[in-house]
């Protein structure tokens, strides 16, 4: 995905997707071992855009059976 550089970029670390996902911060890094969830190196650091987070939850979803 392409980065816009009008928008204003969030990005979030490790213990900041856990709380996000509500999840403990090795699952997440767990989810970026698998290259489950995009993620950016930034030297030692890693990063995630809160839209790729946000992006990675909607595919979760899991929907209604029936109508």
């Amino acid at each position: 995905m392409p980065i816009n550089p009008d928008a204003a970029i969030e990005l979030l670390t490790i213990p900041e997707v856990a709380g996000q996902l509500r999840v403990c911060e090795e699952t997440v890094r767990r989810l970026q071992y698998r290259r489950k969830i995009p993620f950016h190196k930034v030297g030692r650091k890693v990063l995630f855009l809160k839209s790729d987070v946000v992006e990675y939850l909607e595919k979760q979803r899991v929907g209604t059976i029936g109508s």
